[in-house]
């Protein structure tokens, strides 16, 4: 009896090697699966690399013929010009208002209306004993009308008691050509 014994405990130990040799080669596949797909994505990522390394070329080639600070030289002098060109826009603006409010200061201050004596076709006014100390005085280019521009004269040998101012038209209407 134990030599059958022994042959079934040998069977079944062979058995159960076949089982385990079975387990084995099974694992030994799931591997070589797991091969097989680490080198699909080993080459995804190899095309990956080969493709960056192409358009890193590219760049540097590009790069050498224009270099990034002519590049942001160029992009900010557009952008400097084009922010000029706006602040040129509204100075005019600007200098146009001014010269409107000057105006309207001009007639409160001397209590003129805007279809008055000096805009209702008088393209020439003289003032005399106008007592301005300096020739261009600031508040005279200030009393002027729109439009109109001055020349100022100051007695030499009294100066602060009196003077000449003449204010004119830029353009003189009444001229016949």
């Amino acid at each position: 009896m134990t030599d059958r014994n022994t042959k079934s405990a040998n069977k079944a130990a062979a058995c159960d090697k076949e089982g385990i040799n079975v387990d084995i080669k099974q694992q030994i596949d799931a591997i070589k699966t797991n091969i097989d797909e680490g080198d699909g994505k080993l080459s995804r990522i190899d095309a990956s690399r080969s493709k960056l390394c192409d358009e890193t070329a590219v760049l540097k080639r590009e790069m050498n013929r224009s270099s990034f600070s002519k590049v942001v030289k160029s992009e900010v002098g557009r952008s400097v010009q084009a922010i000029n060109d706006d602040v040129k826009s509204v100075q005019i603006t600007l200098n146009k208002i001014v010269e409107a409010k000057e105006g309207e200061a001009n007639m409160i201050l001397f209590g003129l209306k805007k279809d008055g004596w000096i805009f209702d076709g008088l393209d020439v006014m003289v003032l005399t004993e106008t007592w301005h100390g300096l020739a261009g005085n600031f508040a005279i280019g200030l009393a002027k009308s729109p439009g109109f521009q001055f020349v100022d004269y100051i007695r030499e040998h009294d100066p602060g008691h009196g003077g000449l101012i003449v204010y004119f038209r830029k353009e003189n209407s009444n001229i016949k050509s």
